[in-house]
């Protein structure tokens, strides 16, 4: 009966620590992930802040264009 008891004792024991050892991993993952989840959204950002800026100077010329012949137009009337 004690050997019974001993290798319960046993593999509880490893249920135990195969159950600490999931736990672990599953809040490394979960870390990782929201780590990587914010990584994702600066690098986002940073890629929306550039297409932004660039459609912003590839405008201006044409808004440049635009207002000098409206100008041009209010001075011929």
């Amino acid at each position: 009966m004690q050997f019974l008891a001993d290798k319960n004792h046993w593999r509880n024991t490893f249920k135990d620590q195969l159950n600490v050892d999931f736990r672990e991993w599953m809040y490394n993952s979960i870390a990782k992930t929201i780590e990587n989840k914010h990584k994702a959204q600066g690098f986002e950002d940073q890629i929306c802040d550039e297409q932004l800026t660039k459609i912003g100077q590839t405008k201006d010329p044409i808004k440049r264009k635009v207002q000098f012949n409206l100008e041009k137009k209010e001075k011929f009337r």
